[in-house]
């Protein structure tokens, strides 16, 4: 039960959320709803989609570099993305509601 609400989408904090994170998934919400066929066959539309915006990317010679992260070349793990005064830029982003630059995954 626990679980099942870390997906919850409740209203009053959707519209803080970036439309990347995984409350918006339409695979995920079909199978927490039951709809294992629907899950399935948007996961395989999700993938394949995201497939294509990669060899799209590829072809283009677009390299893909994660919003809200970096990786540390000391370390090996990802970091929160710091703005000039070391506020992660993901919280500045959900404080102004700035999510425009969000690619569209789903």
């Amino acid at each position: 039960s626990f679980t099942m609400h870390l997906n919850c989408k409740d209203e009053n904090l959707l519209k803080w959320l970036p439309r990347t994170d995984s409350r918006y998934r339409p695979d995920q919400r079909a199978l927490e709803d039951g709809n294992v066929d629907l899950a399935q066959q948007e996961k395989t539309r999700i993938e394949s989609k995201q497939r294509e915006i990669r060899k799209q990317n590829h072809s283009q010679g677009i390299v893909w570099n994660p919003l809200w992260f970096n990786k540390d070349n000391v370390t090996n793990k990802w970091q929160l993305k710091l703005d000039s005064t070391n506020i992660a830029q993901y919280w500045v982003a959900r404080a102004h509601l700035q999510f425009d630059n969000c690619p569209n995954l789903w």
